[in-house]
């Protein structure tokens, strides 16, 4: 009896043991589903906020198009102030709001295919307004597309008009300057100094040869400038982004073909608020225009025909040379060159063989002197040549001029083979030796002009010097006579 009983305690105690076990995981599962509970309440609120915070439009509609759930972005979209005002709308149904029909049949097609679509643009209409906006939508299937259940799918739309009319704006631009010399582009200065080249026009390209890919470094294309250039370039830039004002300059560049090239840049330099500096400017080829100011600025100092010194360069050459003279008390010399009867060989020859005789008789005198010696064409006939350095007083001075002299009438008695004919003529030289006392050129080139007006009163074919304000003859030549013909072909005149 005794053991029944303790039994039956025993029993009794192990149910409420276990009773109570059971009752403390209860409270305890209860304890954590009402913990899960809360954060899975929280996530969805703060899930749930976020949607209604996002800028862009978030949506959630059934496979049919009807929409279930929109954000207040969406409704602003579509043309609503609200989502009350959308969903009481009766335009809740996304089909209605593409202006392209059928738009939206291919967007649910494509969905169903794939379970997703992405960067599909559409131009959707306003609701209110009427209104038309490009739209860019990303969207993904939630649930599965099968027969008697309803699948539905939620997406992001958002408007890119302005990217739209911005690439529209740069089609534009780029078909612009299709039609103008050279390129368009975009050069961007940070704040922190760095570069970039958000924008360049198909010009740009074919004029430097670069790519788009090229330009994302822009350090490539700074290398193509010469170095010579470069400095001028940085400078000038640094100045303009300094003022505001506009930036111009010209360089020569190497051409992914190899080819050097003239560019002209100007840039109008823009200051955003934060601070970057946008350039907008264009670049022409201008190796045309480089090269015809080399030329004027060629002609402006040398004849065209013979490619000698003209009288302007002369002139400044000749002011320095008369100061050097002064310093250093070395005696110079000018010889003056007329062609004997120069007006006769164009009468009857005309001026094609006038103008050949002209540039052999510039060659051969060029022969005759030394390299620091200086040859000039003043005009029609008239040659003067400046002797450099030759003789420390007059007497060698007067010497080593009227070597130079006889040298040139030498290479005048040796006649003239011109357009297969052979000419024979010659020439007066006049001669004035200087070692600075007289500093006005007009003066000194008169007085060698003097001398050789002496030369051909004696008869032509002579030399005359200049000496203490008159001319004194120092050698006769006799009158070169025709030679021989020498040269098969050719016919012997003299002039």
């Amino acid at each position: 009896m005794y053991n029944i009983v303790t039994m039956l305690s025993i029993d009794r105690d192990w149910l409420l043991t276990t009773n109570l076990l059971l009752s403390v995981l209860l409270l305890l599962w209860v304890l954590r589903y009402r913990v899960l509970y809360r954060n899975s309440k929280e996530e969805a609120d703060q899930y749930s906020k976020s949607l209604e915070e996002l800028n862009e439009g978030f949506y959630r509609a059934e496979i049919n198009g009807k929409l279930v759930y929109a954000n207040p972005a969406m409704a602003k979209l579509v043309g609503l102030d609200d989502c009350d005002e959308l969903f009481s709308s009766g335009d809740e149904t996304a089909n209605t709001w593409y202006v392209e029909p059928g738009r939206k049949k291919l967007f649910v097609e494509i969905l169903k295919k794939n379970g997703f679509v992405r960067d599909f643009i559409s131009q959707i209409r306003h609701i209110k307004t009427g209104k038309i906006i490009w739209i860019s939508e990303n969207a993904h299937l939630v649930g599965k597309v099968s027969e008697g259940e309803a699948a539905h799918y939620e997406g992001l739309m958002h408007n890119i008009s302005d990217a739209v009319q911005r690439g529209k704006l740069e089609d534009r631009i780029e078909k612009l300057s299709d039609n103008l010399p050279g390129g368009l582009f975009q050069l961007q200065v940070n704040r922190n100094g760095s570069f970039s080249v958000p924008f360049t026009s198909r010009g740009f390209h074919d004029l430097t040869g670069l790519s788009k890919a090229d330009l994302a470094t822009p350090k490539i294309f700074l290398n193509r400038i010469h170095a010579e250039f470069r400095d001028r370039c940085a400078q000038t830039l640094s100045v303009s982004l300094e003022t505001m004002e506009s930036w111009t300059v010209d360089f020569k560049i190497t051409k992914s073909d190899g080819v050097d090239c003239w560019v002209g840049v100007t840039a109008t330099p823009e200051r955003l608020n934060n601070g970057t500096i946008f350039l907008h400017g264009h670049i022409s080829d201008i190796s045309q225009r480089k090269e015809a100011e080399g030329k004027i600025a060629y002609y402006a100092y040398y004849d065209p025909l013979t490619r000698l010194p003209n009288r302007t360069f002369f002139l400044h050459h000749l002011e320095k040379s008369i100061s050097s003279s002064s310093r250093s008390g070395i005696f110079k010399a000018l010889l003056f060159l007329d062609i004997d009867n120069f007006k006769l060989v164009n009468d009857a020859h005309g001026h094609l063989i006038g103008d050949l005789l002209l540039k052999e008789v510039a060659n051969r005198i060029s022969k005759v002197v030394r390299a620091n010696d200086t040859v000039s064409r003043l005009g029609g006939d008239e040659f003067v040549i400046l002797l450099d350095s030759i003789g420390e007083s007059e007497t060698v001075a007067n010497t080593n001029a009227t070597t130079v002299a006889n040298k040139i009438i030498e290479e005048f008695s040796r006649g003239f083979v011109l357009d297969g004919e052979r000419h024979n003529c010659t020439a007066s030289i006049g001669i004035y030796p200087f070692n600075g006392d007289n500093t006005d050129c007009e003066v000194l080139i008169k007085n060698a002009d003097t001398a050789m007006y002496e030369a051909k009163k004696n008869g032509k074919n002579k030399i005359a010097i200049f000496i203490d304000d008159d001319c004194a003859n120092i050698k006769n030549f006799n009158q070169v006579q025709s030679h021989p013909n020498k040269n098969a072909g050719h016919r012997e005149m003299a002039m």
